[in-house]
């Protein structure tokens, strides 16, 4: 079932078969039509359903622009299911071009990483936006958050591990849009450089801007504990 925040969605299946759907049952004027293809896809919307022209077309190349019809996406014959569109954009404008994917997500990541190991301050600043927001632990507020890029650079200089003395992994969770969520484990080695002293999972929630620069960092972290 299509999702709707606000006015009321309506279903209607679309049979192999079929060129109209009838709008019976949708009672308000403002409440919306979806018309789903035989294997859910959404082929067509109408806003105002209860206005003349009680039905939505449908021929072989995806829906027809009849009164107050909407196309959700460009269309094209298929061998199999004329009906079916070849691209489906979803309903009321929640398509998006995402900002990052995995891969860069990924590769942000690493150079997070990379900027640790050397303390190298352009290489941390090319991690952030300009106005970036920096949360050490996901309590901070407007007082103890970092704001902008050179506050952020300014600490990670002014409190720095020892070479050596830690090993990091992190990779992408989740990647929706502008936001990418991080998991990953942090371990603080022993004067041996091999005995794991402290080990903590990490997990980072961070927002990216058009230029795949992070403009909101806020970590949450667990010391593992035997």
């Amino acid at each position: 079932m299509p999702e709707r925040i606000g006015d009321a969605l309506h279903e209607r299946r679309l049979g192999p078969d079929d060129d109209e759907v009838d709008v019976e049952g949708v009672r308000q004027p403002e409440e919306t039509l979806c018309v789903l293809g035989p294997d859910r896809v959404a082929l067509a919307e109408r806003r105002d359903a209860r206005a003349p022209g009680r039905s939505v077309q449908i021929d072989g190349s995806g829906p027809r622009q009849t009164p107050r019809e909407r196309m959700l996406a460009p269309t094209r014959p298929d061998q199999e299911n004329p009906h079916r569109p070849s691209l489906v954009t979803p309903l009321h404008g929640l398509a998006y071009d995402p900002l990052v994917d995995d891969a860069s997500f990924q590769r942000w990541l690493d150079d997070y990483v990379v900027a640790w190991e050397t303390y190298d301050a352009s290489a941390i600043a090319a991690l952030f936006a300009e106005n970036a927001v920096y949360r050490y632990h996901p309590w901070d507020d407007a007082g103890d958050e970092l704001t902008g890029r050179d506050s952020i650079v300014a600490s990670w200089l002014g409190d720095r591990d020892e070479p050596g003395s830690w090993t990091a992994q992190y990779r992408p969770w989740l990647v929706v849009g502008e936001r990418a969520v991080a998991v990953g484990v942090s371990r603080y080695l022993g004067p041996d450089r091999a005995t794991v002293e402290r080990e903590y999972h990490n997990v980072f929630l961070c927002r990216f801007d058009g230029d795949g620069l992070c403009i909101e960092f806020t970590e949450h972290f667990m010391r593992r504990t035997e």
